[in-house]
């Protein structure tokens, strides 16, 4: 892929550069994209393969439905409401390998209460993970 073109200006809050044309506001990618190919599509964005959203590189820019949109931004894992498994989880407190053992405890009939305490979680942890809620992935 070619390198990114920044747009020139102040970027917003979320990261794009901001025009301001005819009084009303435009992303500078919206801009890039209707100037080389004519107006968007109403319901259509104009998506970044790149991720920068500064950029303006017209090889980097591909109009798409919202629902692609998403689609694209959950793909690469870019979104922060993306379900981060484990230990991949920034707010993480216990490791896989701790898992397993707090499953062996829980077969071995000991109690939530005593597992969160050796684990430094609470006891309502333990109980999400004896019942499959979180740790899904880890068999």
């Amino acid at each position: 892929m070619s390198e990114c073109i920044e747009a020139v200006g102040r970027k917003n809050n979320s990261g794009y550069v901001n025009l301001y044309l005819d009084k009303r506001v435009q992303g500078a990618h919206r801009n890039a994209w209707e100037k080389a190919n004519g107006k968007i599509p109403p319901g259509m964005v104009v998506m970044h393969a790149c991720d920068n959203r500064s950029c303006i590189n017209l090889e980097h820019l591909s109009i798409g439905t919202p629902r692609e949109n998403t689609a694209d931004m959950m793909a690469k894992g870019r979104s922060r409401y993306v379900n981060h498994p484990g230990t991949s989880n920034g707010r993480c407190k216990i490791t896989e390998e701790d898992v397993r053992k707090i499953r062996a405890m829980i077969a071995d009939g000991m109690a939530s209460r005593s597992i969160a305490e050796l684990f430094g979680v609470t006891p309502q942890n333990i109980d999400r993970i004896k019942r499959g809620l979180t740790w899904r992935h880890l068999k």
